[in-house]
């Protein structure tokens, strides 16, 4: 601006400076808020959970592809809706929903500023894996009390016959033998429940040290020649004559394979066959364990490796022993992979990391908490 043509009025100079400066930092706030909106747009997007933004007047700000999906389904759109309008008068609220075969928790709060309502969000939390765990503890729990009781009964059964009869020789012997093969089981049970307890807590210790895995596998096969001609099973095996070293806990590994290998007894047949095979590639050991037991539903084979899942509820055992074992083989950087077919059998492949020929010199000793 100019007076009478002159100079420009220097005063206004500073008023000017300051609303350009003014306009840049809008600009740059703008700019900023463009940035969140679209951050805070992606991260829903992206979200596995549904969450739906509302204003004081329930009108819908933002809604990401879950709970778009669900708002537009009918009625369990109906349901959000309901969760918002009690969040918009200041309450906190929780529905339950079922949609596409799997259950939801629908959460609905108001959001507050300066202690005013100035809206609603809620949020969709898929509980289907939540529900399933929680039925598959109930029918754990169940089964761990059936199972304990068991041993317990029969230990008490012969321990009074004993007792009542404390001169017959015959009696007293078949009662120990089954006193001791029930306290055996008893333990065992008690043992992996604690192994179990230790993996939930990370309190799972290994004592690594160097190991030959094939003679563990050869001992655990070994243990099973017995039980093979007791239960009127036959067991094969077939493995290299050679050493398969690696760091490990030998004492782990070997309940690995006796857990394997007791499955493939148990859920075997009379005149079945369990074979065993083992071979060592490229650093890599694997063993198969085949049986022509029952096998394993289709539906069933995804989970058998869950903690508290028991698929065959007709016979003997916890349901955890294949978790413990699963979680040691991943703890020696190995895995255990389940083929299965109802009827036609199961197949077990274990696979583990050894030394190759030439790197076996680590003879470390070592204890680690897991």
């Amino acid at each position: 601006m100019r007076e009478n043509g002159g100079e420009p009025y220097v005063e206004l100079s500073p008023l000017f400076e300051r609303l350009s400066k003014q306009d840049a930092a809008i600009e740059k706030q703008l700019l900023s808020a463009r940035r969140r909106q679209e951050e805070f747009r992606v991260l829903s997007e992206n979200m596995d959970e549904g969450l739906v933004v509302a204003d004081r007047h329930g009108a819908i700000v933002s809604a990401n592809a879950v709970a778009r999906a669900f708002m537009e389904a009918g009625k369990e759109g109906d349901v959000i809706h309901e969760v918002l309008d009690v969040a918009r008068s200041g309450r906190h609220t929780e529905r339950s929903l079922a949609y596409g075969g799997r259950y939801y928790r629908v959460i609905g709060s108001p959001v507050l500023y300066n202690e005013l309502i100035v809206g609603a969000v809620s949020l969709l939390l898929d509980e289907t894996e939540k529900r399933s765990m929680e039925q598959y503890r109930k029918e754990f729990t169940a089964n761990v009390s059936h199972e304990l009781r068991t041993p317990l009964t029969a230990i008490k059964g012969w321990s009074e016959t004993i007792l009542s009869s404390p001169d017959d020789r015959e009696i007293t012997e078949k009662g120990m033998r089954v006193i001791t093969a029930e306290a055996e089981r008893l333990s065992s049970m008690v043992e992996e429940l604690l192994d179990f307890s230790r993996m939930q807590s990370g309190n799972m210790t290994l004592r690594l040290e160097k190991i030959d895995v094939l003679a563990e596998l050869d001992e655990a096969v070994f243990v099973f020649k017995e039980r093979s001609k007791r239960d009127g099973v036959e067991i094969t095996y077939n493995a290299p004559d050679i050493p398969a070293p690696m760091m490990g806990d030998p004492n782990r590994i070997k309940q690995v394979f006796v857990n394997v290998l007791d499955n493939a007894f148990k859920y075997n047949k009379q005149d079945g066959l369990v074979d065993v095979t083992a071979i060592v590639d490229d650093g890599i050991l694997t063993i198969n364990v085949s049986d022509t037991g029952c096998g394993i539903a289709q539906e069933d084979l995804p989970n058998v490796k869950k903690k508290f899942y028991k698929a065959n509820l007709q016979v003997r055992g916890s349901g955890i022993g294949l978790a413990v074992a699963d979680e040691i083989m991943n703890l020696h950087h190995g895995s255990l992979n389940i083929e299965s077919g109802e009827g036609v059998g199961t197949t077990v492949t274990l696979t583990l990391p050894v030394y190759k020929e030439g790197a076996e010199n680590q003879t470390e000793t070592k204890n680690i908490k897991l």
